[in-house]
């Protein structure tokens, strides 16, 4: 069972030896550690890229054909309900669409100045991500992977999203570095604790299967007569 955002907080307290906020005030802790899990969360989604995903329709898309890869809820608003950070899927009309070169293609100000004419290419240009050919009506199902919602932004109540059953790997990780200020003893015993669980965290997303390169050519034509 996943840890709550409060059970989480007091674990860490607890680690810290500072269950009274002393040291960090509840809303200083919240905060480190949602840097700490959005740095945990960017590595595990470089071994595992589907490890997060989130499936939004975007109805309709900014003038002249751009979905914004902002939250809903930001400020300025964007079009996706989770926190974005690869594409997985982009589909309009039952045609998928793969990645352009981003080479050939030009947008400045919100204005597609070159491109090389392909059709069903998307092209993401910071928060912007562009499909080609421009329409801004048809709906547009995206895929993506994502960072879990802020550790600060969530109610004590609510869950925090992590794999299930390796929660030590975040709280003894913001743990050791909440007592790394000050030069606090037994920092770095922590840290080793969360180091151990975040590599076999690791060994159990990484692929395990071996992918052999393609040869065109014949093993005679490698290896000669």
């Amino acid at each position: 069972m996943a840890l709550t955002k409060l059970e989480a907080r007091g674990l860490i307290q607890e680690l810290m030896e500072d269950a009274g906020a002393k040291l960090w005030s509840a809303t200083l802790l919240d905060r480190l550690a949602t840097l700490t899990l959005d740095s945990l969360w960017g590595e595990l989604l470089e071994l595992g890229p589907r490890l997060t995903s989130q499936l939004d329709t975007i109805a309709t898309l900014q003038a002249p054909g751009y979905i914004r890869t902002q939250l809903t809820t930001d400020t300025p608003a964007g079009d996706l309900t989770q926190r974005f950070r690869r594409v997985q899927s982009v589909v309009r009309d039952s045609q998928t669409y793969t990645e352009a070169d981003p080479r050939r293609i030009v947008v400045q100000g919100n204005e597609l100045i070159a491109n090389d004419g392909r059709s069903y290419v998307y092209f993401i240009q910071g928060k912007q991500l562009w499909l080609f050919p421009l329409d801004t009506a048809e709906d547009v199902e995206i895929r993506y992977s994502y960072l879990p919602a802020k550790f600060s932004s969530l109610a004590d109540g609510t869950a925090v999203e992590w794999p299930e059953g390796f929660e030590d790997a975040y709280t003894w990780e913001v743990a050791g570095r909440a007592m790394l200020r000050g030069g606090r003893e037994n920092a770095e015993a922590l840290l080793s604790v969360a180091a151990r669980s975040m590599g076999q965290l690791r060994s159990l997303i990484k692929p395990n299967t071996v992918i052999m390169p393609y040869q065109h050519m014949t093993a005679q034509a490698w290896g000669g007569e």
